[in-house]
Formats: structure tokens, C-alpha cells, sequence
């Protein structure tokens, strides 16, 4: 009795390294992380709300082996108050999935629309986005384990008025990428864009 109740107890625990990426591998034998990608934000001083719409997050794996190239994200569209995030101390995950461990330079977030509400007037503003990408040529690592990286947007300086014809432009301007590693170290990256 005692030696069946040990052995549910291991294949329980096994279980549960396997499912957190602790020791989950690909087919080749390379580890596997499970990598968040969450989005954050500075306040802008300007807006009660700002309505950004992303759909797409794919980060660039380097490298000549088979393992290289891009890696989409499963993610549906999903639509985030910045403010919100900023006034509650939140982020939110754009997209998971467990990709291969190993170095990474680009880290690219599609933004599909962008609408904010004037903090004086009240006014619905609906921004011109002309890259649509939030374009990150960064190198970082991502480890064995749960990996978690957190972008923050910067949107005062994201957010440009042009006075001929009224226009709010939003020109994403990330200020620190912040690399939560599965061994529990933290890795912050300023980015000055």
C-alpha cells in the first residue's frame, strides 16, 4: 500500500515538471520554454483611455541550425486599455507558447488599431498607426523553464500630434523589456527608441 501511494506520488510530480517546461524537449532533443509575452505601459497625461488592438506576436530565433527563423504566437486579437494597465499595476499576455531555448534578436507585436478618449475634453480620438509593428532588434536568451517577457510602452512618447488635419499618431516607443528566466533571474533591457 505504502509503495503504490509512492509511486502516484513521483508520477504526480513528474507530471507536473513536465507541464510547467521544466523538462520538456523537442523532437531533436533541445529543451523547450514556455514563454509568456506580456504587454505593459508607462501613463500618458494627456488620456483617460487608450484602446490598442494587437494581433500578431512573433519573435526571430538566431542561429544556422534547423531552429532558426520566426516563430509565431497563437494568439486571437485582443484589445487592451493602456491606461488601465498603468493605473492598476498590471500587464497583460498577448501570447504563450512553448518554443526552443536559445538566442533570440527580434521580437516584433502587430498593432491593428489604436482609439483613446481625451482626458479634458472627453473627445474619441482614433490614432493613425503607420508602422503597425512594435519592432524590437534586441538580442536576449530565453532559458529552460517558464519564461516571461514584459514590454513596456512608453505612451507619451508614443503618442504624436500632428496640428495640420488634427491627426493623433501612435508610434509605439518601447522603453524596457523586463526577462523573467524559468531559474528565477531577471533580466531588464532600456530600450531608447
Amino acid at each position: 500500500m505504502k509503495i503504490t501511494s509512492i509511486l502516484v506520488v513521483i508520477s504526480l510530480l513528474a507530471l507536473l515538471l513536465i507541464h510547467s517546461g521544466c523538462v520538456e524537449q523537442n523532437g531533436d532533443g533541445t529543451s523547450l520554454s514556455f514563454t509568456t509575452i506580456k504587454i505593459s505601459d508607462a501613463p500618458s497625461e494627456n488620456f483617460s483611455h487608450i484602446n490598442v488592438t494587437f494581433s500578431q506576436v512573433k519573435i526571430h530565433r538566431a542561429g544556422n541550425d534547423t531552429q532558426s527563423g520566426w516563430i509565431i504566437f497563437d494568439m486571437e486579437p485582443k484589445t487592451i486599455d493602456m491606461i488601465y494597465l498603468h493605473d492598476h499595476n498590471l500587464s497583460e499576455a498577448l501570447g504563450m507558447q512553448n518554443i526552443s531555448t536559445g538566442n533570440y534578436t527580434k521580437l516584433w507585436i502587430v498593432v491593428d488599431k489604436a482609439t483613446g478618449v481625451l482626458k479634458q475634453t472627453g473627445e474619441n480620438i482614433t490614432f493613425h498607426v503607420p508602422s503597425g509593428d512594435l519592432k524590437i532588434q534586441q538580442a536576449f536568451t530565453i532559458t529552460e523553464g517558464n519564461t516571461t517577457i514584459d514590454v513596456e510602452i512608453d505612451l507619451d512618447r508614443s503618442i504624436l500630434y500632428v496640428p495640420q488635419g488634427s491627426v493623433y499618431k501612435l508610434l509605439p516607443v518601447i522603453s524596457r523589456i523586463k526577462i523573467e528566466h524559468g531559474d528565477g533571474e531577471t533580466e531588464e533591457l532600456d530600450i531608447d527608441e
